[in-house]
């Protein structure tokens, strides 16, 4: 999983935002063909039994150029 989302290039000076953005679009490229819809940052997957979650969380430590996310399940 996480080789999948070595798509950013480290090489070039991004902005927290656009990285953020990266790392959502590849989540919901990942996530959607499992069932899962997203609605911000946050991904669910509902069955008869159970409603799955997953909620990037951006850091208050995270700066202009640096993130700082946390995976909430």
């Amino acid at each position: 999983f996480i080789r999948r989302l070595s798509i950013i290039d480290y090489d070039k000076i991004m902005s927290s935002k656009e990285s953020k953005k990266i790392i959502l679009d590849k989540l919901k490229e990942l996530l959607k063909p499992r069932g899962f819809k997203k609605n911000g940052n946050t991904f669910t997957r509902t069955t008869s039994d159970l409603i799955y979650s997953i909620h990037v969380q951006s850091s208050t430590m995270s700066t202009a150029t640096t993130l700082k996310i946390r995976l909430n399940l």
